[in-house]
């Protein structure tokens, strides 16, 4: 028996853990029957094609590509599943994944690896690079410095650093939340993007800020990450902001609960100048939240991540086609209401 329709809800039948599915028989006599699904042989002619490269790519081996230790925690499957959609779409995924040249150690694009493995992909297409060789080089030279050390003594090196920056380390479990932060968790795409930020540096990018009586002032989404991440200790900077002020906000709240006369604050509606207008991302920077895309009139126009419908600044990638309207900027001409183009 050979699938020619439906793969999508065979595999969802397979993650529901059924043992049989209602089948549809194409040929000359049509009838409905309920068959065991480990007889059905599945075309899975998608997956066995291989990836769309794009410049400065290669195929490699799903098997040769060594995982660090610094991707302890798999990506979300929320991100995973994006992930082999667009795959499935485009013969793809939304960026490159980068790994060591030297020895194929992974450095970026995780969730892609993962993804590839659940599709049971063999080979995936990379980019590889000599990421920062000199670095790569001094930090192994030095870490065979400290191997030499007693590992007290690398911790009390480290501190010293710390306290000479003007920082110190901190039990996690000493650390005092007050409630207006507990009341607004962070979301989770933001811890993710800490996540994704101290496996790549080792570090968080700022300290969180306590007063003396450890309490905290600022960085509870660092906070929330270290629990996550199982660290025991996190870097602290103390700030002589009296006790009183960490009360302030909650105190605030309650004052926003009476009732209060309120004058309604109406926004200008801004209307597009043009719409349905088709085009190609042409400049991309994820990072910042914005990008360029070149229009078929040869145009270029500015765009902002709040512009995207229905994609993510990450799924998107260079000479993706788009469909965007036209509003008028401070700057000029913006393009907004972005989605891909259906008809490509």
């Amino acid at each position: 028996m050979m699938l020619t329709d439906g793969y999508k809800r065979y595999v969802a039948a397979k993650e529901l853990g059924l043992t049989e599915i209602q089948v549809q028989f194409v040929g000359k006599e049509k009838q409905v029957s309920t068959i065991k699904k480990e007889v059905i042989e599945v075309i899975e002619e998608p997956l066995s094609k291989k990836s769309v490269l794009v410049e400065g790519e290669e195929i490699c081996l799903l098997s040769e590509i060594i995982i660090p230790k610094i991707f302890q925690l798999p990506p979300g499957k929320k991100n995973i599943d994006k992930s082999i959609t667009f795959f499935m779409k485009h013969g793809r995924f939304p960026n490159s994944i980068i790994i060591n040249k030297e020895n194929k150690n992974l450095i970026e694009g995780y969730k892609y690896y993962m993804a590839a493995k659940e599709l049971g992909l063999i080979e995936i297409a990379v980019k590889s690079i000599e990421k920062e060789k000199t670095k790569a080089s001094d930090a192994v030279k030095s870490i065979e410095k400290e191997k030499t050390k007693p590992p007290d003594a690398v911790k009390s090196i480290e501190k010293e650093k710390t306290k000479a920056s003007g920082l110190d380390f901190c039990q996690l479990s000493e650390i005092i939340i007050p409630d207006q932060f507990v009341k607004a968790y962070p979301g989770r795409e933001k811890i993710e993007a800490i996540i994704s930020s101290y496996r790549k540096h080792g570090k968080f990018d700022n300290p969180i800020k306590v007063i003396r009586q450890i309490i905290l002032v600022d960085g509870y989404k660092r906070y929330v990450v270290a629990k996550e991440l199982g660290l025991t200790e996190i870097e602290v900077k103390f700030i002589d902001t009296p006790a009183q002020e960490t009360i302030k906000p909650s105190r605030r709240e309650e004052k926003k609960e009476l009732p209060t006369p309120t004058k309604k604050v109406t926004k200008p509606v801004i209307l597009p100048i043009a719409k349905n207008l088709k085009g190609s991302i042409k400049k991309l920077f994820p990072g910042k939240g914005y990008g360029f895309i070149t229009g078929d009139d040869r145009e270029a126009y500015f765009f902002h991540q709040s512009g995207l419908k229905g994609i993510d600044i990450d799924e998107l990638d260079l000479e993706y086609r788009v469909t965007f309207d036209l509003i008028e900027g401070l700057k000029g001409l913006n393009a907004v209401n972005i989605r891909e183009d259906v008809n490509v």
